[in-house]
């Protein structure tokens, strides 16, 4: 089963309770992760664990993005408009998962 939202507004509220940082918005981390850190080329994967990785079919990058700024930017978080974000792995933010419930 997974949750059904009739607005976007809902899901947006769902998501971003407590997730908002001050002065910079919704910063959410939705699994993404670039398949070779030493390589600023290489692709992102949806990571489902340490082992196992799937690719991407569908992005939504803010313009820019991703950007691999300072070498260092290998996870994907999403912006509060949906668009996705490249940023340092070790930076704590709120985390979107999947569950069958």
């Amino acid at each position: 089963m997974f949750l059904r939202f009739t607005r976007m507004f809902d899901f947006a509220d769902f998501v971003t309770n407590g997730c908002r940082i001050p002065a910079e918005g919704l910063w959410v981390w939705i699994a993404g992760h670039r398949i070779d850190p030493t390589d600023e080329s290489s692709h992102f994967r949806w990571k489902l664990n340490d082992f196992t990785s799937l690719p991407m079919t569908y992005t939504n990058w803010a313009p820019e993005e991703p950007n691999n700024q300072h070498n260092r930017e290998d996870c994907v978080h999403l912006y509060d408009n949906f668009s996705w974000n490249d940023m340092r792995c070790e930076n704590k933010y709120c985390f979107l998962c999947e569950v069958d419930v």
